[in-house]
């Protein structure tokens, strides 16, 4: 056993003492993304078998591997690997992220079995210490952790007196309450595993979330909330198939424990971003409805007519799935299916600004607006605005008008260009159809800036968080 610690010390130090850390590269799982990745796929097609390479309109062979006529593209794989063996710093692009990461020698090392193998790990392992300058506590040491009863979900209604919280937030109401006061809740299973969320007074919470309940006068629980989010409790996650997150697992995690008074200084500056975040949401609230009534308004000087006599409606073009790219690259085109953007493909069926409708599904009668070049498939709609019709404002119409109601079909829900073109609208006058796409277009700037507002809530808490601790 002495041997093997004394083995196990001498690789800890040499590999600690390595400045340099290791790039490394893995290929997707997924088979699709995995010829993305390759620039190639094997084809059984009769006269063409063998290695087909995946190329642009112009032949160049797409991969993030390499470029073939720039072997010093800071956005492929061979320049990285080219500036970790010359021992440079390598910083690693948005678009590779996918596909590679930079790991301490160190942690590519497991030093915590009885027998040490020496093998190199590419699994890459989350660090669960937190630097701080406090001392760190275990969960279970300040918390009693907790699955509470769980109640079937026959007995979970759609109304009732108290909000029953499942692992994701409210799923119904139950007759009974088994937690007074707000708790903290961490989900304990599936996908969203490691979420923190906070219940509301005098709810039933079930046993697919975790209570995480201060038993310790040394923490405030709206601390322990703001902690346990900015700690990521996705490292504690075990299984694959089934991710979970125990009581034996989660009563070792450590965070750190400051002064009281520190502790309601980070509470206060949270609720601070808080409060601006639920104005933001408001906001947003306001403004839609802000859209919403300047529509109304401007429809009492339209003249109603059909769609047919303001735009030409006509469907996309079909494409292959196998030739839709799930990566954005040099000579892909953006493909638009009914839903929004599909993925990336060799060519282009339009070229400007265009309404598309989706056309198919029970999403069906959404309305995006697409600019540039690309690839309606023939799940959309392109939309082409006719003499005397602002695209914009033809773009904010459609959407107001809820195309879905006009729907047929019950398994397979879709609408026909034939029922849309006899859909009748109120159609303003060109010089009052741009000034209301004016005014809308100054409302979705504040509701952008909104937004940023509610999106940029979870760096900034954590930015506090980093501060104090």
């Amino acid at each position: 056993m002495r041997t093997i610690e004394k083995d196990k010390l001498f690789y800890f130090v040499l590999a600690y003492s390595n400045p340099q850390k290791v790039l490394v590269i893995k290929s997707p799982s997924d088979n699709k993304e995995q010829k993305a990745f390759l620039g190639y796929g094997w084809s059984d097609r009769k006269g063409a078998e063998g290695i087909q390479l995946t190329t642009d309109s112009n032949g160049t062979h797409l991969t993030p591997l390499y470029d073939l006529t720039n072997r010093d593209n800071p956005e492929k794989i061979n320049a990285l690997i080219t500036q970790n063996f010359l021992g440079e710093m390598v910083e690693i692009p948005d678009v590779l992220k996918p596909f590679a990461s930079l790991v301490n020698l160190v942690d590519m090392l497991d030093f915590s079995r009885k027998d040490f193998s020496k093998a190199i790990s590419l699994n890459d392992k989350k660090s669960v210490e937190i630097q701080t300058r406090w001392d760190l506590v275990k969960l279970g040491d300040i918390c009693k952790l907790y699955q509470p009863k769980t109640i079937t979900s026959a007995q979970i209604k759609d109304s009732g007196l108290y909000k029953v919280f499942g692992a994701n937030g409210v799923i119904g109401y139950y007759d009974e309450f088994n937690h007074e006061s707000a708790e903290i809740a961490i989900t304990c299973r599936g996908a969203t595993c490691g979420t923190v969320n906070v219940t509301e007074p005098k709810s039933w919470i079930t046993g697919n979330a975790m209570v995480a309940q201060p038993s310790s006068k040394d923490i405030l629980k709206k601390y322990l909330f703001e902690t346990l989010i900015y700690c990521d409790l996705s490292t504690m996650i075990t299984g694959t198939a089934q991710p979970q997150i125990t009581r034996e697992n989660l009563s070792p995690y450590k965070i750190p424990l400051p002064p009281l008074d520190i502790q309601q200084q980070i509470v206060s500056e949270c609720e601070a971003i808080d409060g601006e975040v639920e104005q933001a949401q408001q906001n947003v609230k306001n403004l839609k409805s802000n859209i919403t009534d300047v529509l109304i308004e401007m429809n009492k000087y339209g003249e109603t007519k059909k769609l047919e006599a303001i735009c030409s409606l006509k469907a996309g073009q079909f494409v292959s799935a196998s030739d839709i790219s799930d990566k954005k690259d040099v000579g892909l085109y953006p493909c638009y299916g009914g839903n929004g953007l599909r993925g990336y493909t060799k060519k282009f069926t339009h070229d400007g600004t265009f309404p598309l409708i989706g056309r198919q599904g029970a999403l069906c009668g959404n309305v995006h607006k697409v600019t540039g070049k690309f690839h309606a498939t023939e799940h959309a709609i392109a939309v082409t605005p006719l003499s005397g019709i602002d695209v914009n404002w033809l773009y904010y119409q459609l959407k107001f008008l809820n195309l879905n109601q006009y729907k047929t079909g019950v398994a397979q829900p879709g609408l026909s260009v034939q029922n849309l073109q006899v859909v009748l609208t109120p159609v303003p006058p060109l010089s009052k159809q741009q000034t209301l796409v004016t005014q809308i277009e100054t409302f979705e700037k504040q509701i952008d800036d909104a937004q940023k507002v509610i999106d940029g809530a979870a760096s900034r808490k954590a930015a506090v968080l980093r501060n104090y601790l």
